[in-house]
């Protein structure tokens, strides 16, 4: 997250408890330590307490009740904890203005935080430029960073932003669990999951009916990279089930290098009894890998997921080497999206669908398989909407050559680039069948370009087939596999 849009963020949370000083608590954390002993400091401990109880803990100011505290961190940090940080009253946690995000290292073998709220009427939780280390949930236990539960009351409002958590591990979520919240929202935003681990589920982020049911209640998770976590068992990043949540999205984050051994590489969606629909935009995954199904997505579970405007590419597993569809009639909307180099050990490099799923499919590029077989499995689709305008280079794909507008053909993409406006590649050149191909399209591609342009120069912007538009006028040729 750049540091502007951080600091203002920062400053409207400073604004807000500023104009309601009767109302909630600021309380100053000025000790980086964490001695569990009266030495007329505040450090992160006390300050966490005085929040919790409403009463001065040590030289922090008392916490104030049915309201929001504000507990701003001084210090530079680290902070090296003795034990678990324990949140039961609702409070937002942040750095002073400018400040670079301050490390909090877990205790040896435990998690940094558990956030179990006492009352519905005391329940919300913010915390904004940290960095979460070492975390570790011994045994079977969950969250190795911090484990939201909704044991004791349901959450309220859930915040994390431009937090970084990195090398914690757990049984289930290897950096957050988010154990039956039922909270009114969750959301993640600029947060980076780096090296986080699981043995059974999620080696960042596992989540099981996160927020209540509802048309006000929602989870975004937005602008955020998910790199090298990893679970013995499956998904490598990230698994969420929920039920009937008014709105569920997943805008512009990266999943990349994430690994399973057993199924999804990256990220698994799913509902819970009633349906779930989830809305996937501009969401990059590369590398990903899964020792059975779905290298990086998999949708199951009757869960409704739309993808749109996504590239898969370089990933792998036994079947679908990108993305599968399973469980329940599990529905996959995949919408101008581009998979490519994606690879399946026994079928299906691209795309596997389970006898359970189904596939929506329009306006996709799906090419380059590496053991040259783009789709497998049960290629159903419904009746629920369009499935023209895909382009695929091979005949594996049974349900897109029997729908209107299909072409079998290369797409003649670009390569790879280190170049900043272009990465990570895999744009139409001159010559593509993609080029100026279709009508419909979102108002922005992969890289947030406005879209359509008008590549080919005709005085006519139409969209392009896949995840990323082309440059006005574009005079790149195509020269071989990998676009080089």
């Amino acid at each position: 997250m750049h540091r502007l849009t951080k600091n203002l963020l920062i400053f409207t949370c400073l604004l807000m408890t500023c104009q309601n000083p009767s109302q909630a608590a600021t309380i100053i954390v000025d000790n980086n330590q964490d001695l569990g002993a009266l030495d007329g400091n505040c450090d992160l401990r006390d300050a966490i307490l005085s929040a919790n109880v409403n009463f001065s803990v040590d030289g922090c100011t008392a916490g104030q009740s049915g309201v929001q505290d504000l507990i701003i961190v001084t210090v530079a940090g680290p902070i090296q904890l003795e034990s678990t940080l324990p949140v039961f009253s609702s409070m937002l946690i942040t750095t002073g203005i400018n400040a670079d995000p301050v490390e909090i290292i877990a205790a040896p073998d435990r998690r940094i935080m558990r956030v179990s709220p006492n009352s519905v009427n005391d329940n919300n939780f913010t915390m904004i430029n940290f960095k979460m280390t070492g975390g570790h949930a011994t045994g079977e236990d969950t969250g190795g960073a911090i484990l939201f539960t909704g044991a004791s009351a349901s959450l309220g409002v859930i915040e994390l932003n431009s937090m970084i958590f990195e090398n914690n591990q757990a049984f289930i979520g290897g950096a957050l669990q988010f154990d039956e919240t039922r909270a009114d929202s969750v959301r993640i935003a600029d947060n980076i999951f780096m090296g986080n681990s699981a043995e059974s589920v999620g080696g960042a982020v596992s989540g099981y009916r996160l927020v209540k049911p509802g048309v006000s209640s929602f989870i975004e998770i937005l602008r955020s990279h998910f790199e090298n976590n990893s679970s013995e068992g499956s998904a490598g990043a990230m698994f969420l089930r929920n039920e009937e949540a008014g709105s569920a999205v997943l805008d512009d984050n990266h999943f990349i290098n994430n690994s399973a051994a057993n199924s999804i590489g990256a990220l698994g969606l799913g509902a819970i009894a009633e349906s779930q629909s989830y809305e996937i935009n501009r969401n990059l995954f590369l590398s990903n890998q899964a020792g059975s199904d779905s290298g990086a997505l998999q949708v199951s579970f009757a869960s409704v997921v739309q993808v749109r405007d996504s590239l898969f590419a370089f990933n792998s597993a036994e079947r679908g080497g990108a993305v599968t569809s399973l469980f329940d009639d599990a529905l996959l909307r995949l919408n101008n999206s581009t998979l490519v180099h994606n690879e399946a050990s026994l079928s299906g490099d691209n795309i596997h669908i389970f006898s359970t799923g189904r596939l929506l499919p329009a306006r996709n590029i799906i090419a380059y398989p590496v053991n040259g077989n783009n789709c497998s499995g049960a290629l159903r689709t419904t009746v629920q909407g369009s499935t023209s305008g895909n382009i695929t280079d091979d005949d594996s794909c049974e349900l897109l050559e029997t729908v209107n507008n299909t072409l079998i053909a290369d797409p003649l993409l670009t390569g790879t680039s280190s170049q900043p406006d272009t990465y990570p590649g895999f744009m139409p050149t001159i010559n593509s069948p993609a080029l100026d191909s279709t009508e419909g399209c979102s108002d922005e591609d992969l890289m947030r370009r406005n879209r359509p342009v008008d590549g080919d120069g005709d005085g006519f912007a139409f969209c392009d087939t896949g995840a990323i538009e082309a440059f006005e006028s574009i005079d790149v040729l195509w020269s071989d596999g990998f676009g080089f």
